[in-house]
């Protein structure tokens, strides 16, 4: 059994009329099947509109499937019993960090998840030292939040995930309202965790944050287009065109070149010109 396993997904949103009454529904989901395998990495992607953020919210309850099933290491989004028990194992980072911040000293921040867990408060601390200390933030942890940049706002945010000490986090966007050297240090973060054994899901329009994953689910209309590994996904031009994305830049100058089609990272990319 994969730990988290997404079968003929349906999800729609209904329309209402002045009157609270359903007037129509619009299905953002379309009969999606996907596993995750615990400790993987897996990219989504998929133009705007696609589906990627619902699907996100729906593996660990915050969208409850309209048909179908969610279920995360056997237990079912749609249970009430069991929904704080898969809360716990999968946690969520936004877009945007303003969101998601919900105290104004960081420390305090960071340890509000486990405070609602009922943790013992020795263990918040070592939780919430441990997390900081993993997203390079240690030293700001008696800042006012208000006071940090939009990337250590959004470091805040993971290391708030990381102290719930969850098996899997979901990353919706996470670098989208950061500048390049922002986006930089979260990917080492999200990666350096991935390393440790957390499972990550990553949302992502950015294609060469797709290159880091293992496997990368390219969603289309709500519909499973592809599932692939970024290596045979981006080896298949027609298909990342009729997905409406966009060949990562070193692949782009990579095909250009005419450099050898195994070559999929800057490094290598490098490594190949200085032959």
């Amino acid at each position: 059994m994969a730990f988290i396993e997404v079968k003929n997904l349906i999800l729609e949103f209904a329309k209402y009329d002045d009157a609270g009454k359903p007037v129509s529904s619009k299905r953002a989901l379309d009969g999606v099947s996907l596993d995750i395998e615990k400790g993987s990495f897996v990219a989504v992607v998929g133009m705007n509109g696609s589906g990627k953020s619902t699907l996100a919210k729906c593996l660990n309850g915050l969208l409850l499937p309209t048909e179908g099933s969610v279920t995360v290491d056997g237990m079912s989004t749609a249970d009430d019993e069991h929904i704080w028990d898969i809360r716990s194992r999968v946690g969520m980072v936004f877009q945007n960090p303003d969101n998601q911040l919900v105290s104004s000293i960081v420390e305090d921040d960071v340890a509000f998840g486990p405070e609602n867990l009922g943790i013992e408060p020795d263990e918040i601390r070592r939780r919430v030292d441990d997390a900081l200390r993993k997203v390079g933030m240690y030293d700001k942890k008696d800042k006012g939040a208000h006071m940090l940049s939009g990337g250590q706002k959004q470091r805040i945010a993971i290391a708030g995930a990381v102290a719930m000490r969850p098996d899997c986090i979901v990353f919706d966007e996470p670098t989208a309202m950061l500048d390049p050297a922002g986006r930089k240090s979260v990917m080492e973060i999200i990666e350096e965790l991935n390393s440790e054994g957390i499972t990550v899901v990553l949302i992502t329009h950015f294609m060469e944050e797709a290159l880091e994953a293992d496997r990368v689910i390219v969603l289309r209309t709500g519909q499973l287009l592809a599932d692939r590994s970024p290596k045979e996904l981006f080896a298949d031009a027609e298909l990342v065109r009729e997905a409406g994305l966009e060949m990562p830049p070193v692949i782009e100058l990579r095909d250009r070149l005419g450099l050898d089609k195994s070559i999929m990272s800057k490094d290598e990319l490098v490594d190949a010109c200085l032959l």
